[in-house]
Parts: structure tokens; sequence; C-alpha cells
């Protein structure tokens, strides 16, 4: 089934019943097994139980197809981060708040997470780092702020396609 303006058009046998919301507060997942997936309470779509598991059956082998989780790239001086840009993410660190991440699949395939100090941040807004574009990042060693912090120092370079 496919949805198109919150009009539901069967390209199946089977009819369903679809009651668009009273406000737009669904979000669409394209996927690659489902035409179109829809998440939200408001919308109803009317199918039979065997339909359902269908369908979260297919979600499920989608989701088992996909890409594994990316392994953490830990940065050292003198093995640079280089790779496309595949995605960008975050997560709450329990001791450091908010991370910012960035995805990258390396030269041999491997799909990498890096995390993003707040220099990485903007120097990927500065550079308006977009999915696709290829990534530098490397660890240049250790360097003191003015107020005498430690801190590490990257130097991040951002190629657009």
């Amino acid at each position: 089934m496919f949805f198109f303006n919150g009009q539901a058009d069967d390209v199946g046998s089977r009819n369903r019943t679809v009651t668009k919301p009273s406000r737009p507060s669904c979000t669409a997942m394209s996927l690659t097994v489902l035409p179109c997936f829809f998440i939200c309470k408001d919308w109803k779509i009317t199918m039979n139980k065997t339909e359902i598991f269908e369908q979260l059956k297919a979600l499920s082998a989608a989701h088992a197809a996909e890409q594994p989780l990316p392994s953490i790239w830990t940065h050292e001086i003198g093995k640079p981060l280089i790779g496309q840009i595949k995605g960008f993410s975050n997560f709450q660190h329990s001791r450091y708040g908010l991370q910012d991440t960035v995805i990258v699949e390396l030269e041999s395939g491997e799909w990498v997470s890096a995390i993003l100090t707040d220099y990485l941040v903007e120097g990927m807004q500065r550079q308006n780092a977009k999915i696709n574009d290829f990534v530098l990042i490397e660890l240049l060693g250790k360097d003191l702020s003015r107020s005498g912090n430690a801190f590490n120092k990257f130097s991040l370079q951002v190629v657009k396609i």
C-alpha cells in the first residue's frame, strides 16, 4: 500500500481503510521492504492479524539485513579517520551529556562512529559537511587552552562532492 497526501492507494488485492489524522504529527519512513510505513498513533490502518504479522516480519528482516552498528573510532596520533560521511547522530553520555557523532564509511567498507568535540562540530558546520562528503579527522596531540586546561587538538578537512 502506498500513501499520497493521506490517501491510501492499495496496489495489492487487499483493501485497507486509512483515516487521515486531524493534525500533521506523523513521521513517514521509506523502507526498502515496505513501500511506506507510518509511525503515528493518529493514523488508523485496519488490517487483519495475519497482514500485521507479515508486515512486522518483513520490517524485522529489513532491520536484520541493514548495516550492523558501527564500531567506535578511537582517536590516536598518526591514525586519522578518513572516509565518506554516512550520517550524523548523537547519544546521551552518563558523564559528558549529549555527544554528537558522525558515521563514516572507511575505504575498507567498514562503518565507524566518531564522537565529535565542540571544535569538530563547529568545523563540520563551517565546512557545511553533508552526507556523502568525504572527511579527514586527525588527532594532532594535546594542547593547553588559555585558561590552562588540556584538550585534544584535532585537524578537520571536509571534501564536498
